[in-house]
């Protein structure tokens, strides 16, 4: 998400960065100096410039780069810890590999659901858009292991085995 009206000079006029937080340095639209950013509906921290919401981490990650990126991933998944490490390029498929576990999942395992047919955990990964089957296991943590090292194999530094 380009965009081509903002600079990474005009950005350090207004902004200071420090330890994954902005801070505004002057005051703008009646907003006087200090920590901005409020809290999305996700949980990314956003700010307002020219009018215009922007994401915090997206911000910052232009700050440090001079350039946007089309997806940014917070390493330790937590949404509004920006700090500049925890910050990484990723493609959509990276960033979904370190995704949480879904607040649906029965198993408490990514990756693992119970097959009522066959009386089996059954283990998936997805891997480029692509559904790779891993296999059915009768026991939960055989399955487990099977979905960590697949996980190790196939996501790489972008593993997220919670």
């Amino acid at each position: 998400m380009a965009d081509n009206t903002l600079t990474q000079e005009y950005l350090k006029t207004i902004f200071d960065y420090k330890d994954g937080l902005l801070y505004r340095k002057v005051t703008f639209n009646k907003i006087p100096p200090g920590f901005v950013g409020s809290k999305e509906k996700k949980g990314y921290l956003s700010v307002s410039i020219n009018c215009k919401r922007y994401k915090v981490h997206r911000i910052i990650w232009f700050l440090h780069h001079n350039y946007w990126t089309k997806q940014i991933d917070h390493i330790n998944g937590i949404k509004n810890d920006n700090r500049i490490e925890n910050l990484r390029e990723a493609t959509t498929s990276q960033n979904n590999q370190n995704a949480k576990i879904r607040k649906d999942n029965k198993s408490g395992v990514k990756g693992v659901s119970w097959n009522t047919s066959k009386q089996r955990w059954f283990v998936k990964i997805d891997v480029d858009g692509k559904r790779i089957q891993i296999g059915y296991f009768k026991d939960l943590e055989i399955a487990k292991l099977a979905i960590t090292k697949a996980r190790n194999k196939y996501h790489g530094n972008f593993a997220n085995h919670s």
